[in-house]
């Protein structure tokens, strides 16, 4: 195998590693976004591609928690990590 060498100058790497910095921050703020997020109804529904008798049978048989304020439900990132975890399928191989 041959060795490839590419020069650079230091202030050009430099520049690059605090790109690279930055990156990486902007990518820990969306993944802490992302996990704090709360759905309503009509998003989940979108979410996981269902209809409103479906997600209602969900929550009545305790398959998808959720939050309710008067006659609102919420769903939390949480919550639906949970469901997809309890009726995840490991695949298989013939």
């Amino acid at each position: 195998m041959e060795n490839n060498y590419v020069l650079i100058q230091m202030e050009d790497l430099m520049s690059l590693k605090e790109e690279l910095k930055a990156l990486r921050e902007d990518l820990k703020a969306v993944a802490s976004r992302s996990t704090k997020q709360v759905y309503t109804n009509a998003e989940i529904k979108e979410l996981l591609g269902i209809k409103d008798k479906l997600l209602k049978e969900y929550r009545d048989d305790g398959l998808l928690s959720y939050s309710k304020v008067k006659d609102k439900f919420w769903y939390s990132q949480s919550d639906i990590n949970k469901f997809l975890a309890s009726s995840h399928v490991e695949a298989f191989s013939v």
